[in-house]
């Protein structure tokens, strides 16, 4: 899997087959892209302007062989900084949620399993 992230202009994830043939699964930023238990979950989304979208796939092999991505839900916002710290698989993200006296804000996420909660084991905004 890769994931491209062009900002206002889309992002892609992608699939390189053992061929090194690239097949678009997805046609949105990419942040992160991560594995655990539950499987594997690309996070996607756009802060920019009024924009501020973030959401959570689920990216899973079909049975006649195809990569597909099944949208879990809306994030509160455009995730960053996702990082599977934890050794049990559970991934911390940002999420953008505006500016206040002319600072970026973020709230600490996390997905443990197919489960989305708050969290306060983030890496530090950028």
């Amino acid at each position: 899997m890769l994931g491209v992230d062009r900002g206002e202009w889309g992002g892609k994830l992608l699939f390189q087959d053992a061929d090194g043939n690239l097949d678009t699964v997805l046609t949105e930023n990419v942040q992160g892209i991560v594995k655990n238990p539950g499987g594997i979950f690309a996070f996607t989304g756009l802060a920019h302007r009024s924009i501020n979208d973030g959401y959570l796939y689920l990216v899973v092999r079909d049975p006649d062989g195809s990569i597909k991505a099944s949208r879990l839900g809306r994030l509160p916002g455009a995730p960053s900084r996702v990082s599977q710290l934890q050794p049990d698989g559970v991934t911390s993200f940002l999420v953008y949620s505006g500016i206040s006296n002319g600072r970026s804000l973020f709230e600490c996420y996390q997905l443990a399993g197919k489960i989305v909660s708050r969290a306060h084991n983030c890496l530090p905004p950028e």
